[in-house]
């Protein structure tokens, strides 16, 4: 059922899933998934690499681990760019650079894109691991006790592997989870998302990624809230200095740091 694809540099095993085959690829999968229902049309649930539920929508391909059995969700278009068959070929001959020109800032987790004034400025890509609609209990919200938020990344993205070439963006806005300790149907982790066990490895490739991505001179935008893990502990996971800083929040907590690749 899953092909052979390679996800440049690396190889994948990958199937599209459409609604011919939406039956099949649900009987193919190993693991924890689930089938489900969105709006009327069939979606699937499945948990990625890092325990996260994923949901897989019509058009999307279902990216495979093969060494661990494990999957993650992928934009077509994203992948189409970003994936070749065994010919070596592209899946979509358009080349990746064409495509995000026009686009100079990338968000790799924007989540409810909360800290944004345009949710949908032309000229940003809004990424994320997650795409999804929670609802959980609270009432200090709403009279029936509960609170929906809504993720909708334009990409499906890791931003520990981002999918795009060297140098593709002028700015990058980096807000990763921050909470080690948040209860597993709270809103704070509906909210924030919460750190795995190896948060530390995590975000240091996550730096290092958004610097190889941003071109020189570029400008990386990085937001911490400490109240749980302290910045000077996060700083110490990427070589290279903020040039200036801002601290906001109630508590003081909320800290935005700002980057210059190069400088």
């Amino acid at each position: 059922m899953f092909e052979p694809y390679e996800s440049l540099p690396k190889k994948v095993q990958a199937v599209q899933f459409t609604e011919d085959n939406k039956d099949r690829v649900f009987n193919s999968l190993t693991g924890q998934y689930a089938a489900g229902n969105e709006n009327g049309k069939p979606i699937l649930k499945v948990t990625t690499i890092h325990g996260e539920v994923a949901v897989v929508r019509l058009g999307d391909w279902i990216v495979k681990d093969a060494e661990i059995g494990a999957y993650y969700p992928v934009k077509d278009e994203v992948f189409r760019d970003g994936y070749a068959n065994d010919g070596g070929k592209r899946v979509s001959e358009a080349n990746p650079l064409d495509r995000y020109v026009k686009k100079p800032v990338l968000d790799v987790c924007c989540g409810t894109r909360m800290m944004w004034f345009d949710k949908k400025h032309p000229a940003v890509i809004y990424g994320d691991i997650r795409s999804e609609t929670i609802t959980v209990k609270d009432t200090s919200h709403r009279p029936d006790g509960t609170r929906t938020l809504r993720i909708e990344p334009d990409t499906l993205m890791d931003f520990r592997d981002i999918p795009y070439p060297d140098e593709s963006f002028k700015l990058i806005a980096f807000d990763p989870p921050h909470l080690e300790r948040a209860g597993p149907k709270s809103w704070m982790k509906a909210k924030y998302g919460k750190l795995s066990d190896s948060w530390r490895d995590d975000i240091r490739q996550g730096f290092s990624e958004c610097f190889r991505v941003l071109e020189d001179g570029g400008t990386l935008v990085f937001k911490w809230n400490e109240t749980q893990v302290k910045v000077k502990e996060v700083l110490e996971l990427t070589p290279t200095r903020p040039l200036f800083g801002q601290v906001s929040g109630r508590s003081g907590m909320t800290h935005w740091l700002v980057f210059m690749k190069g400088a």
